[in-house]
């Protein structure tokens, strides 16, 4: 199970509609937040629900922020 669908059954399952969230935006009709610009989408059931979950969408901010950090690339030496 992955951690975000863990988190839907803490929030609970049956509170429609509600927002999920990405991070970083990558449209621009992003919001933005008091830390950073996200992608969003409102899934109105469970069905909507769990297909935003396979395709990346998390339940808080906090949790797609983490998942979208991206290490700093750093110079390699030869």
């Amino acid at each position: 199970m992955a951690e975000n669908e863990a988190t839907a059954r803490v929030i609970g399952e049956n509170e429609f509609p509600k927002m999920m969230y990405k991070y970083p935006s990558e449209t621009p009709f992003y919001s933005e937040l008091q830390d950073g610009k996200y992608d969003t989408i409102i899934v109105d059931d469970v069905e909507e629900e769990t297909d935003a979950i396979t395709e990346g969408w998390f339940l808080t901010s906090p949790e797609a922020k983490e998942a979208g950090k991206v290490e700093p690339k750093t110079k390699g030496w030869s």
